[in-house]
């Protein structure tokens, strides 16, 4: 059968051409075979070209959704520097002055001594404000941490990432010693979601004692030297005269608050770093302060962005004598640039809030050279410096840095330019 269709197909070409009745030639069937094989060799080195570079755009795309997460996590932190924060604190030692009290509060205090985050043996405590001073809503380490990278702090009831810290409320006297406490506006159906919970401690606020005493922290005890107390309690341990009434911050479900307020690290952390990053880069990380022990605790750190060589922080400050909201100058350093560096001169000043990030995307390409050996971390013009020949952020030297074939990654440096919310002296 398979015969006759061979004869059959053979008598069929020699009826269409009979001078091709002899078949195809061994030179011919090389020469076909040849062209075949450039054309598998041709196609394979581009489907390798093509699976590669979709491999690289594709962790590209990855990182650089996570770094527009961890970016907006950092905007939002920084906006919110100083909600909730107490400027004075209840007069405790009845002498007029609401801003000499910090220190007679009992239990406030702030990180542990001694701990250092970062690396560059930058201690943490040395960012605190307790026992004896009001909270200073931001702050930074210049050039403290690895590579020369910045670390900043940011003070607030809503900066730790938990849903009662992210909630406030009110109570109020009608007038007639009717304490209200109606969380969603209705008193006999209170909003399990909306409304803080009452085992969380809260701190009370009073929005304003006198001209020169506004958001007082309330105490009560027997002294007078407690500061925080869980919501179901706190109309009967805070007395308010008729028609006024208390804030109400949600501050955290701990066994016992050390701060009045809520706070975060910021800095660039050597540990978990991914395996796709560069040798010598890290994590940008927001290290939550424990208020149980004051420690930087391992579930309170959130990895905000990975593969990170650089961290600048650069402030705008208004210098004019008598504060007129508008900035007069850039620092790196504000112990060094404001006239004080105390809680009310850092919300009646700071305007803004620059922070600059150099990280690579994607990954390790051995086809990719990166061609300047130094990138600028920060603004190198368009800037005032507050102190003449200042510079402000710096030019990091990949040469110089440690990092491993920092040639093959491609580098970007991301700028944020926020405007704190709620820094102001009004």
């Amino acid at each position: 059968m398979i015969r006759k269709l061979l004869n059959k197909a053979m008598n069929h070409r020699n009826a269409i051409n009979p001078k091709n009745a002899k078949g195809f030639t061994l030179i011919e069937l090389i020469v076909v075979m040849f062209i075949l094989i450039v054309a598998l060799v041709l196609s394979a080195n581009s489907f390798v070209t093509v699976l590669k570079n979709s491999k690289q755009q594709s962790k590209i795309a990855e990182t650089g959704m996570e770094k527009i997460i961890g970016l907006e996590i950092l905007k939002w932190d920084i906006e919110q520097a100083g909600l909730g924060l107490p400027w004075y604190v209840n007069d405790l030692n009845n002498n007029g002055d609401y801003s000499d009290d910090w220190g007679s509060i009992n239990g406030y205090t702030e990180a542990a001594a001694s701990q250092t985050a970062c690396g560059g043996g930058n201690n943490i405590d040395s960012y605190n404000d307790a026992t004896s001073n009001a909270p200073r809503a931001i702050l930074s380490g210049d050039n403290v941490c690895n590579n020369g990278s910045d670390y900043l702090v940011i003070k607030s009831t809503v900066v730790r990432d938990n849903n009662e810290a992210q909630k406030w409320t009110y109570i109020w006297n009608d007038g007639t010693n009717n304490i209200l406490n109606c969380w969603s506006g209705d008193c006999n159906n209170p909003d399990p979601v909306e409304d803080i919970q009452n085992s969380t401690l809260i701190i009370a606020i009073k929005p304003k004692q006198s001209k020169n005493a506004e958001r007082v922290l309330m105490t009560y005890g027997t002294n007078n030297d407690k500061y925080y107390s869980r919501l179901d309690q706190a109309v009967a341990n805070y007395t308010l005269q008729p028609n006024e009434s208390f804030l109400l911050f949600g501050i955290g479900p701990d066994n016992s608050l050390r701060m009045p307020f809520n706070r975060a690290d910021y800095y660039i952390s050597t540990n978990n770093v991914p395996a796709r990053c560069a040798s010598g880069t890290g994590v940008l990380e927001k290290a939550v302060l424990s208020q149980n022990n004051g420690q930087q605790t391992t579930g309170g750190t959130t990895p905000l962005i990975d593969c990170v060589a650089d961290f600048q922080v650069i402030f705008g400050i208004d210098q004019t004598s008598t504060p007129d909201g508008t900035i007069d100058c850039y620092s790196n350093d504000l112990s060094n640039d404001l006239p004080t560096f105390d809680a009310e001169n850092v919300r009646n000043r700071v305007k803004e809030v620059r922070v600059y990030i150099l990280a690579h995307e994607g990954q390790y390409d051995p086809d990719y050279t990166y061609g300047n050996n130094t990138v600028r971390v920060g603004d190198s013009s368009g800037l005032n410096p507050c102190v003449n020949g200042a510079t402000l952020g710096r030019n990091f030297n990949f040469a110089t840095s440690g990092i491993t074939n920092w040639q093959n990654y491609r580098w970007k440096v991301y700028t944020l330019v926020v405007k704190p919310e709620n820094l102001t002296g009004e």
